[in-house]
C-alpha cells in the first residue's frame, strides 16, 4: 500500500488543458509555462529537479486538497 507521504502530485493544467509535468523537464525554469492545480486551480511551482520525483508546490498562503494531504501525512 502507498504511503500518501509519498504520493506526489504531477499533472497540471496549463492553459486549460492537462499536462503530466515531465513534459515540461527539458526546459529551463525560466522558460516553463505558468502552471495551475487541476484541483484548486492556484497557481503552482513546478519542482522539476534531477533527483526527486517529478512534482509541483503550492505557494505557502494557497490552501488545496493536495496541499492539505501533503502536510498531514508527513
Amino acid at each position: 500500500m502507498t504511503d500518501l507521504k509519498d504520493i506526489k502530485p504531477k499533472w497540471v493544467l496549463v492553459n486549460e488543458n492537462l499536462y503530466e509535468i515531465s513534459k515540461f523537464s527539458h526546459l529551463p525554469p525560466q522558460k516553463r509555462p505558468h502552471a495551475i492545480c487541476p484541483v484548486c486551480r492556484r497557481p503552482v511551482i513546478l519542482k522539476l529537479g534531477e533527483y526527486n520525483a517529478h512534482h509541483y508546490a503550492h505557494s505557502s498562503e494557497d490552501i488545496c486538497t493536495t496541499a492539505i494531504l501533503k502536510q498531514h501525512c508527513t
